[in-house]
């Protein structure tokens, strides 16, 4: 089986066209074939309302025994990066080859499974109806393609201070800045009847409105079924969470000229930290949450004393509350302060007659 990418036209010396190429029914396959973790690249043409583009992305795909697949990827375009989480079953059949179908009138055979199960090879464009999308998507199975970092699914222990005294927390993150899924729920220890995750537009992701208290002490071995709908399907992912962060960054006071919005944070870090990040909502309340207003890149570093430029858009008059997150693995302790931007003055000359 071929699947070529690209722009092509003989009038155009720069167009370009690639093929790859992988042996069809070296075996006899079944849906159960496609189980497993799958790292992904993908990478080809596209047209929008810029013109042509070329593309290439990185990612996870994971699939259960039935077909249903999660494709978690980044893709970057135009000089641009985004992320999509896609849900779609696959239908294979004895000679692997298989369609896409991301809904119910669409199953189009546009890729196949080979290499005895440890290679699938699609163009995506063709099962999603888009004619305008030609892209080819190589995956190879790895048992350990979780820990790659385009992962966009978490549960993470979250040690916490909101409401005076500090408490372990399970909370649930699906990042999802195309909002391309519908609903998400989770199951399980402290959600014994189903918790659903609200979409935030201001975060672009999965948001748990309702962490889950664990009281004093960390979590220790708390599993959960995450589950995922879309207009594609649905599907069901394992995540467990254990253990936290006991200690918390100290947040120090803001510097620089906050009414012009010319702020640097200042936090004291903790060891043995992967990375830090700072968020920054409108509103006194942290436990409100609040309107997010920027959320930094991630922090690297072991510096004692840690300074970051805010560098998000304008600020309001008004209280905010920003939080300093230290991260080691899932797991992360959340310090929280707060300031006030104070209303600009205005000076009018007085003018006497």
């Amino acid at each position: 089986m071929a699947l070529g990418s690209g722009s092509f036209d003989t009038a155009e010396p720069d167009s370009r066209v690639g093929y790859f190429f992988l042996k069809k029914h070296d075996r006899d396959y079944t849906q159960a074939d496609l189980a497993g973790t799958w790292v992904v690249s993908d990478f080809g043409d596209e047209k929008d309302e810029d013109g042509q583009s070329i593309s290439a992305g990185f990612g996870v795909m994971t699939c259960d025994a039935s077909g249903n697949c999660l494709y978690n990827h980044t893709i970057q375009w135009n000089g641009a990066t985004s992320t999509d989480v896609i849900l779609f079953h696959i239908s294979v059949g004895s000679d692997g080859g298989f369609g896409l179908a991301p809904d119910s009138q669409i199953n189009v055979p546009v890729g196949a499974i080979g290499n005895d199960g440890n290679t699938v090879l699609f163009n995506p464009g063709l099962a999603f109806g888009d004619n305008s999308m030609r892209r080819i998507v190589v995956g190879i199975k790895a048992s350990n393609a979780a820990n790659v970092s385009s992962q966009k699914i978490f549960a993470q222990s979250v040690h916490d201070t909101i409401g005076g005294s500090s408490a372990y927390y399970g909370s649930f993150l699906v990042l999802d800045p195309e909002h391309s899924l519908t609903e998400v729920t989770v199951t399980g220890p402290g959600a014994e009847l189903g918790m659903s995750l609200v979409y935030r537009e201001d975060m672009g992701q999965w948001w748990t409105v309702n962490p889950i208290n664990y009281g004093e002490a960390p979590p220790a071995d708390k599993t959960y079924a995450i589950t995922l709908k879309s207009e594609g399907g649905e599907m069901t992912l394992q995540k467990t969470i254990s253990g936290g962060v006991e200690a918390f960054a100290t947040p120090l006071s803001p510097s620089g000229n906050i009414n012009s919005g010319d702020i640097t944070f200042s936090f004291n870090g903790i060891d043995g930290a992967d990375h830090y990040r700072i968020t920054v909502a409108k509103g006194s309340d942290p436990a409100a949450g609040g309107e997010i207003k920027w959320i930094s890149d991630p922090i690297y570093s072991v510096q004692e004393t840690i300074n970051i430029p805010y560098t998000g858009g304008r600020l309001s008059p008004g209280p905010y509350n920003y939080a300093i997150h230290a991260m080691k693995g899932e797991n992360k302790s959340i310090a929280r302060a707060g300031f006030n931007l104070p209303p600009k003055l205005l000076w009018l000359p007085l003018i006497l007659e």
